[in-house]
């Protein structure tokens, strides 16, 4: 059953922590980071999600910034969680994270607090099926989601709101958002991984998106296992470590593969629905204009 608290005073810290047996640096999602409160919280804490081995517990750290070591200590304890009905890592530090800002705001967090908090988080993780058209059917049922990020020109920085803005669910909308050329300096890219999973995809083709490329297939790095596919906008040129602000950007496809062949394969597959989507989105704004 689903279950959450913050750790409260008589809390054994030392068993707590020998419950984890791994963790990461977390980071609260790009809406809830968008609170005063929680941005405030993550300018004064580092957190971390630790998890038992069969992701049935789960616990989250708030060390100061100014900490001398740096490190998750039992005294750094602040929340935990069990029995998540998905491994959804995202809504778990979300929870945890506001679990610890109503701890520090409330002189005490009561049950109803802790059940409007789980009742607020989206455990569902969209699969490939719903947010790639064209995709092969091995990709149906994968769970992933589309992560964005940004390439800069000299002078541009990246914020918080920025990743909001920007932020797409599928690639049709994707495709729309790129459809309208560059933004303020930045090169957009849109990057489809799976969570939870690795599939066994070590091929990926990287070609414009109206036309086949030369370069053939290439092997995947290791931290890109879980890479399925990624829409990008790109600048050939380059200006000393970033990108003319005011060159045109070419929509770039990369795809993966179980061989060579077979990402080229997926490469025309995934590419033709989203040419389809691309050309309607700039139909739709000229007819707008």
């Amino acid at each position: 059953m689903l279950n959450a608290d913050i750790i409260r005073k008589g809390d054994d810290r030392d068993e707590i922590m020998r419950l984890a047996d791994d963790l990461q640096n977390v980071l609260p999602s790009l809406s809830l980071g968008l609170n005063p409160e929680i941005r405030d919280l993550c300018m004064r804490y580092h957190f971390f999600l630790g998890w038992s081995a069969d992701h049935g517990f789960w616990v989250l750290w708030a060390v100061p910034t100014d900490d001398a070591i740096g490190r998750p200590r039992p005294e750094h304890l602040v929340a935990w969680l069990t029995n998540p009905p998905e491994k959804n890592l995202q809504a778990i530090t979300d929870g945890l994270i506001e679990l610890f800002r109503k701890g520090r705001k409330q002189l005490w967090v009561t049950a109803d607090d802790i059940q409007a908090t789980l009742e607020s988080l989206d455990f569902s993780i969209p699969t490939v099926e719903t947010l790639l058209p064209g995709a092969p059917e091995r990709w149906h049922p994968l769970p992933s989601r589309f992560h964005n990020r940004f390439r800069l020109s000299e002078g541009h920085c990246v914020y918080r709101e920025l990743f909001l803005e920007f932020e797409r669910p599928d690639a049709v909308s994707i495709m729309a958002t790129l459809a309208e050329g560059r933004h303020d300096g930045i090169l957009l890219i849109y990057t489809l991984l799976t969570e939870n999973v690795v599939p066994m995809e070590p091929y990926e083709v990287d070609w414009p998106l109206l036309r086949r490329g030369q370069n053939p297939p290439q092997a995947k790095a290791g931290e890109d296992a879980q890479r399925l596919c990624c829409l990008y906008q790109h600048v050939e040129r380059r200006i000393g470590y970033g990108v003319p602000a005011l060159d045109p950007a070419v929509i770039r496809l990369r795809v993966a593969g179980r061989t060579q062949d077979d990402a080229i394969k997926n490469w025309y597959a995934i590419a033709r629905p989203l040419r389809q989507a691309l050309r309607q989105s700039r139909f739709q704004d000229r007819a707008l204009k």
